[in-house]
């Protein structure tokens, strides 16, 4: 998104408000748009490009908010890394309640997961650092503690000997990460999250 749609008369990259710094790896939360009467089903799908940092947002969504909505508009958030650039799990929509989009200080919004700030500008500044944690397997450790306490299992990343690990093989429950099968012996463990 570009940041003077919404956030005032900045200018920003398309999408990006956070990065990491490891050589060949960012991280960011993307936000998407939807203009619905009602509130829309989560968006599926999307793909970043590194090379030319753009984004083709979901079907029926888009990477900017609209100008002038003539009904609500949803927003709805996912955490990209580079090594999956099309590998995304977007946030259940938002809608942006009150003010407009050229005054981000009267927006507000239901706060999701640990989000407790309900204007977007805060709320963003409160998602706006990205966590990397690594750890080494023992084969008998399931509970890691990570740094800080993610917003949701929904803006975690989490790969195991390099290998994605779909959510339904970890929970979190504070900043304990609990894997349902203890990662083997030595493996090495890189979870990313805001």
């Amino acid at each position: 998104m570009t940041l003077g749609t919404i956030f005032g008369p900045g200018v920003g990259s398309v999408g990006l408000y956070g990065t990491g710094s490891l050589v060949n790896q960012t991280y960011f939360e993307w936000f998407v748009f939807k203009e619905s009467v009602g509130q829309p089903a989560t968006p599926t799908g999307g793909s970043w490009d590194f090379l030319t940092n753009t984004g083709t947002a979901p079907t029926e969504w888009s990477a900017l908010s609209p100008a002038v909505p003539v009904n609500p508009v949803w927003f709805s958030t996912a955490f990209v890394d580079s090594r999956n650039p099309t590998l995304f799990t977007w946030t259940e929509p938002s809608k942006i309640t009150a003010g407009s989009a050229a005054a981000a200080v009267d927006i507000s919004f239901a706060p999701i997961g640990n989000v407790t700030s309900t204007n977007v500008q805060f709320a963003i500044a409160e998602l706006a650092t990205t966590y990397l944690d690594n750890f080494t397997g023992d084969g008998t450790t399931v509970d890691f503690t990570l740094t800080a306490s993610p917003h949701s299992e929904n803006t975690m990343q989490v790969f195991v000997n390099g290998v994605y690990q779909q959510k339904n093989s970890f929970s979190v429950v504070t900043d304990v990460l609990t894997f349902s099968e203890a990662p083997p012996l030595t493996s090495t463990i890189e979870v990313t999250y805001y």
